[in-house]
Order: C-alpha cells, then sequence, then structure tokens
C-alpha cells in the first residue's frame, strides 16, 4: 500500500481496495459458496470456469451491459472506423525529404570519380 507522509492510505488505494473488495465478494457470493470442491484439481476446473464466464461471457453493468468479448469488439469496430478510417494515426507525420532520381547505370559501368580505393 502506498502511504503518504502521514502514514494514511492514498484515494488511489482506497479505490483500488473498493475493486478488490467487490470482485472478491462476487466471487465468494457465485463462485465459493455456489460450489462444492471434491478435490483441488476439482476446485482449479470449477474456478476456472467461473473466471472465463466472468471475463468472457457475462454482461457488466460497466460496460453497458455488454460482455468484455463484445465491448473490446465494439470498441476497436469504432476505433477504427473513427480514427484509422480518416487516415489519422498516433504517429506524426515524417518531414517530406525528396528523394533524388536514381541515375541510370548500366551494370558493369563504373564512374571514376565515384570509386574510391584504398590499399592502406
Amino acid at each position: 500500500m502506498s502511504e503518504g507522509c502521514s502514514g494514511t492510505p492514498s484515494s488511489r488505494d482506497v479505490l483500488e481496495n473498493a475493486y478488490v473488495e467487490s470482485f472478491n465478494g462476487r466471487f465468494r457470493d457465485e463462485c465459493l459458496n455456489e460450489n462444492w470442491f471434491t478435490d483441488l484439481a476439482d476446485a482449479r476446473q470449477k474456478i476456472t470456469e467461473w473466471r472465463q464466464d466472468y471475463n468472457e461471457r457475462r454482461p457488466h453493468s460497466s460496460l453497458q451491459y455488454r460482455t468484455p468479448v463484445e465491448f473490446a469488439t465494439q470498441s476497436a469496430a469504432s476505433f477504427y472506423r473513427e480514427v484509422v478510417g480518416l487516415g489519422a494515426s498516433n504517429a506524426s507525420p515524417l518531414p517530406h525529404t525528396p528523394i533524388p532520381a536514381a541515375e541510370t547505370v548500366v551494370w558493369g559501368e563504373q564512374k571514376p570519380e565515384k570509386v574510391s580505393l584504398s590499399l592502406d
């Protein structure tokens, strides 16, 4: 826990604690209290199924009652439609540097003024 000079928890810690307590309550009510585990492997399997349902399949009020997968898909689609579709990018434009036209050179032809060789 991050503590300020006074030794009191920061507002960030309090907010994080609220999220953790909310999750712990849901986990306890919806998974631990609803299942009887016969052994560790059974507990892992049932908890994994609950976690996948919680993270992927069930609607969340904070996501406007959409599943996390629906929210991610719609967010990505709207991002590409609104931002990328307009040609915008998070990269700054490169300065325009003209590229000189390439000289036509016949293969094997050398121009002495451009060749330097040092045998030292």
